[in-house]
């Protein structure tokens, strides 16, 4: 009885506080909503989750991506509103993210990470393409919204959120800097921006920091192999990758097209 309590105040609170509005909600529920057994103590647990999801209007993203373990007590659910519309792109347990140095468990629960595209109303908008949930459409997303009369941003996040847009960018021309000279070449590139990461070229860097200058360059700090890099973009100008320890080693992709 505490435990359906406790999930009718939370529904209550989303309904005072976040009428009409976008809500992402999630954490260690305690719901174990994979028991079948009707003399399991559990066996409630599936009942009280979706009634939390009925009355607030949230979708389980588990059930909608239709994830591996979706008895999971850890779990992830939200809504559109306010028009902010979300599409839940991916459902995931990076567990190789979350170890200490001895490669460690940070914690007895694996880490949940949750990848949405969002669309809102009133913003600038860039063709980024992603897919949207109902129409199942390619649709423009949302990345860059008036912070004043001269700020304008392509990552609406802090400067130091990790966490970017989603999206694709080609480079049609490398420049590559080396102790013993440059090189130019004609390439036919693709740079993907993943929110979590940035491949080039199917190299993966790990974003762990984000600057943003309030104009149109954006500054990564990347980990790749337990190396540092710092990769910078320009919008429409140009993507600099620079090895944090050697900085002689230069690659710069130019030619530049956002899709």
């Amino acid at each position: 009885a505490l435990q359906v309590d406790d999930y009718e105040q939370l529904a209550a609170f989303i309904k005072a506080h976040s009428a009409g509005r976008a809500v992402v909600l999630a954490g260690d529920t305690n719901l174990h909503t994979d028991v079948t057994d009707l003399d399991d103590t559990d066996f409630a647990d599936a009942a009280i989750w979706a009634g939390l999801l009925a009355d607030t209007g949230l979708t389980d993203v588990c059930a909608e991506l239709s994830c591996a373990e979706p008895g999971n007590i850890d779990k992830a659910a939200y809504r559109d509103g306010g028009g902010v519309d979300l599409s839940a792109l991916s459902h995931d347990y990076p567990t190789e993210d979350f170890l200490d140095p001895a490669g460690t468990d940070l914690s007895d629960h694996p880490p949940l990470a949750v990848r949405f595209a969002w669309d809102a109303n009133g913003l600038f908008w860039v063709n980024f393409g992603l897919k949207n949930k109902k129409d199942k459409e390619m649709k423009k997303v949302a990345l860059m919204i008036v912070m004043s009369a001269i700020s304008v941003g392509l990552f609406a996040q802090s400067a130091n959120d990790r966490r970017g847009f989603q999206g694709v960018v080609t480079a049609t021309l490398k420049h590559t800097i080396k102790p013993e000279g440059k090189e130019e070449a004609q390439v036919n590139a693709t740079i993907e921006f993943t929110g979590r990461a940035i491949v080039v070229e199917g190299d993966t860097y790990d974003i762990v920091k984000k600057t943003f200058d309030g104009k149109d360059k954006t500054v990564f700090t990347c980990t790749k192999r337990r190396a540092t890099y710092e990769i910078s973009y320009t919008v429409g100008q140009s993507i600099r990758i620079v090895d944090t320890g050697n900085k002689d080693m230069v690659t710069e992709y130019r030619s530049l097209k956002e899709k």
